[in-house]
Parts: structure tokens; C-alpha cells; sequence
């Protein structure tokens, strides 16, 4: 079984004080073999070798051996606590699923780096669930564009939104979509009917 990066090799019996606790050995994913109790192992307690805690500290350019992102509720802590919630048995998306290693704080900092300003953690494919390969940080401009609601329109190999569409034409959001919805218009159509209005 494993454990974030610990994976059990073979478990032993060890006295801690009057309770006899069962304590397992361990191959971490960087190959570094530990001994560690399974009670931490399933409370996530020990997550690694060590080698974990280095990597985030080195992250954030400090030799500390914890994150102490929890304390202050640093912008990459909330996200990933939100995140986590969302997907939750009673979140909104809880039927999308995360990287189970993601579990552990420390593994998404370090998979995604700290959140810059300005920037939310985002879904390249929004079909998929949260993990390394199909997030980034991205604007709410670009989230926005990037929902399956987003309508596109493509006229002479330019694909634009309707908004984006509406700015370069100079006109109102609304006219426009009134035009391409509603009067089922094309976007070819629009171009030209305004184009001749320019010139007439």
C-alpha cells in the first residue's frame, strides 16, 4: 500500500510506551528506506522520508521543515483547501475528482508552485479532474474563456468570444449577441453589415 511517497515493504510490532503499535518499513519514491509507525502513515502524519518537507522548503526559499502556509492562509493554501472542499462528498463538484496526492499540502506546492497574485487554479480540460497535468493558474479572463459555456466564433481563422467580438467591432455586447443568437446571424454577416455601415 502506499502513502503519499511511502510505500510499505513489510510491517513489524514496536513498543511506544505501554501501547504496542505496529511500525512498518518503508521505500520512499526518492528510494530512501525509513521505519515509520502505520497509525502516522494513515493520519498522514509522515508523508515521506523527509524529502518532502525539503522540497517545499527549497520551493519557498527557506530552510525551514515546515510549510507554514496553514498558519498565515497563504493564497496557495486557500486554493488548495478550497479545492479539496469543492470536491468533497458534499461539494459542488464532488463527483470531479483530485490527485490523491494531493491530499498532502506540501505535494501541491510543489507540483504547482505558490499561487501568483491575481491568478486561480484553473482546469485546462474542464471534462478532466484536478491534478498536475490539467491545472494551471490562470486570470478570470482566462477561466472564463476557458468554460464549456463559452460561445466562439470564428470568422477568417480568428476565433473570438462574443464580448471579444463585440469590443473590436465597437459594439454593444447585447446587439451583438441579439444579432448571432437571437436573428441567428453569422458572424460573416455582422463583419459585413458593419463594414458597410462604416463605409456608407
Amino acid at each position: 500500500m502506499k502513502y503519499v511517497r511511502l510505500t510499505v515493504i513489510e510491517g513489524t510490532e514496536s513498543k511506544a510506551g505501554k501501547r504496542l503499535r505496529k511500525k512498518v518499513q518503508c521505500i520512499c519514491d526518492c528510494g530512501t528506506i525509513v521505519n515509520v509507525f502505520m497509525s502516522d502513515l494513515r493520519t498522514a502524519k509522515t508523508k515521506s522520508c523527509g524529502c518532502l518537507r525539503r522540497e517545499s522548503a527549497s520551493l519557498l526559499g527557506k530552510n525551514n521543515t515546515t510549510h507554514g502556509h496553514s498558519r498565515v492562509r497563504s493564497l496557495s493554501y486557500n486554493t488548495w483547501y478550497a479545492m479539496r472542499k469543492r470536491c468533497g462528498r458534499s461539494g459542488i463538484y464532488k463527483k470531479i475528482k483530485y490527485d490523491p496526492r494531493w491530499d498532502c499540502f506540501e505535494t501541491f506546492l510543489f507540483d504547482m508552485g505558490q499561487r501568483p497574485i491575481n491568478k486561480t487554479l484553473d482546469r485546462i480540460d474542464n471534462k478532466k479532474g484536478y491534478f498536475k497535468e490539467n491545472c494551471r493558474w490562470s486570470t478570470r479572463k482566462e477561466q472564463t474563456l476557458n468554460r464549456a459555456t463559452t460561445r466562439w466564433f470564428i470568422y477568417k481563422g480568428r476565433k473570438l468570444c462574443l464580448k471579444d467580438w463585440a469590443k473590436e467591432l465597437g459594439l454593444n455586447v447585447i446587439v451583438l449577441e441579439n444579432r448571432l443568437i437571437k436573428k441567428k446571424m453569422t458572424i460573416a454577416n455582422v463583419i459585413l453589415d458593419f463594414e458597410n455601415l462604416q463605409v456608407g
